[in-house]
């Protein structure tokens, strides 16, 4: 595992030694892969999502290692592979990619998030099949931030998100079921990977629709949402 990880983050003295303490409990090896699971960065993420209560970390990164074998995460790959029409369909009903980086080097991926036929796609994916996908997308995402951190020499963890509402409207409400189980696995299993949301483009519906989802988001992540309603470029470089 490349050294240096945590470059520039800096540590109390209480929180080295609960950095330390999670490791030894954990049973994580100094040389761990890199690979966003047992790696330094991944402990950091675990203990600052938690604001370093210990065992509020421990339980969460439990949970977490419990989820990879329950979903089979690092066969993710193979799935999306073997189910190769599935996920087209996914993807012709709900648009979405990674483009690029801000200026820190974070990925940005964007969300098509308008454009989803609900009823359709609630007819026609299953959320099942869906959670598989959206897996993928997330690990994906962790890769392009360790490939990114072996690129600039310094820790990049987090991610930029952009949901492009154009053309929502109130079917979207038909997508809770799928929205609900990606903001649960999300909030559980990827703790501090989100740096800022951009929703973009959002209409007068917007807030309605908002209200239903509220609920679903960790206190964290509201606070980083900033809803644009028009010429998002000039916010996103100010």
């Amino acid at each position: 595992m490349p050294t240096n990880l945590l470059e520039g983050i800096e540590f109390s003295p209480e929180q080295k030694e609960l950095f330390a303490r999670f490791k030894k409990e954990m049973k994580i090896p100094e040389n761990a892969p890199f690979d966003s699971v047992q790696d330094d960065i991944a402990v950091y993420r675990f203990l600052s999502g938690k604001k370093w209560v210990y065992k509020d970390a421990v339980d969460q990164y439990q949970a977490m290692l419990k989820f990879r074998k329950d979903d089979d995460v690092d066969n993710v790959e193979e799935w999306i592979k073997a189910n190769r029409e599935k996920v087209d369909l996914i993807e012709a009903l709900y648009p979405q990619t990674q483009r690029g980086f801000d200026r820190e080097g974070r990925p940005i991926s964007i969300q098509k998030f308008g454009r989803i036929p609900a009823k359709r796609f609630v007819k026609l994916v299953s959320v099942e099949d869906h959670r598989k996908y959206h897996i993928h997308q997330m690990e994906k995402l962790m890769k392009a931030c360790r490939d990114q951190t072996l690129k600039l020499g310094r820790p990049v963890y987090k991610t930029i998100a952009i949901v492009d509402l154009e053309g929502i409207a109130m079917e979207a409400r038909y997508f809770y079921p799928f929205l609900k189980d990606m903001a649960s696995m999300d909030n559980q299993n990827y703790p501090e990977f989100i740096h800022r949301v951009f929703c973009i483009n959002a209409p007068w519906i917007f807030p309605t629709l908002y209200s239903l989802a509220k609920p679903l988001l960790d206190p964290t992540t509201k606070q980083k949402i900033q809803v644009i309603p028009a010429k998002p470029i000039k916010v996103l470089e100010a």
